[in-house]
């Protein structure tokens, strides 16, 4: 649904996505009810419906808010780096991610197994293309690839990630498992896929 440029409007989607953000916190997707929603925000049923078609288009918007809330908000440029030193940030970007998707587990838990998962996959794949190709020392690389279409790889790229990051947040977070050992798993084959070295 299209957002409004109307500040009550946006309050009101800012505050179910703030209720669902806390319900998901709470319970299953499958649990929640409208009723239960408008009443966690303080709006109505008819406000409801004019933001999302319905409950899973909502928890995934919450998904991906609190999402993008991880990224560091400034671009990154890796011009002239070391590939030690293009590992170590990205490790060092990728651990303080996973260490937050870690810390909302059972939130996103919930929202990749209930209704709407593939949708939800898609919006992971969708922001971490961006986020690779703006917000990385990678996106000038694979900008330049000959081999392949840039967004073909990108996707392809961005789509490998997030699997590998969906089934990471099914395990018990221990052994290969940890956030360290997982951030150095991604940041080698981010780098390696983009076409640096790993």
């Amino acid at each position: 649904m299209q957002k409004s440029t109307d500040p009550r409007s946006a309050r009101s989607r800012e505050a179910l996505v703030e209720a669902m953000i806390r319900l998901l916190d709470e319970q299953e997707l499958a649990a929640i009810t409208i009723t239960d929603l408008v009443g966690r925000a303080e709006i109505t049923r008819p406000t409801f419906y004019q933001h999302f078609r319905d409950l899973p288009a909502l928890a995934r918007a919450a998904a991906l808010i609190r999402l993008e809330a991880m990224f560091p908000p400034e671009s990154f440029d890796g011009s002239g780096l070391t590939p030690a030193e293009e590992f170590a940030h990205t490790e060092a970007t990728v651990c303080a991610i996973l260490a937050q998707l870690q810390h909302h587990a059972v939130f996103y838990r919930r929202v990749i197994h209930g209704a709407g998962a593939f949708e939800l996959y898609d919006d992971f794949v969708a922001l971490l293309e961006t986020r690779i190709l703006s917000d990385s020392p990678f996106g000038a690389r694979i900008r330049g690839s000959l081999l392949l279409d840039p967004a073909d790889r990108v996707t392809i790229l961005s789509g490998g990630l997030t699997w590998l990051i969906m089934r990471w947040l099914d395990t018990d977070f221990s052994g290969d498992n940890a956030v360290d050992p997982m951030a150095r798993r991604i940041a080698n084959a981010m780098i390696a896929l983009s076409g640096g070295l790993p």
